[in-house]
């Protein structure tokens, strides 16, 4: 999957967003406009819908804490 070895860094690169934010997402402190959750999805290759589902996909899930790819 093309998420081996993306740090949030990278993904908020992608995203055109703050590496702060992404964190602040995961962590359920901020939640994303849809056009930024698209902007996201679209860095990660999955769907809108995945990004925000446990099954097959978990944004939480995809990304480790320490920023790395899961």
């Amino acid at each position: 999957m093309r998420l081996q070895g993306m740090s949030q860094h990278q993904l908020a690169q992608q995203a055109q967003v703050s590496q702060a934010f992404i964190s602040m997402v995961m962590r359920g402190r901020r939640s994303a406009r849809v056009t930024t959750a698209w902007r996201i999805s679209s860095a990660l290759g999955v769907s809108t819908e995945e990004l925000f589902t446990a099954r097959p996909f978990a944004f939480s899930s995809a990304i480790g804490e320490d920023g790395a790819a899961a």
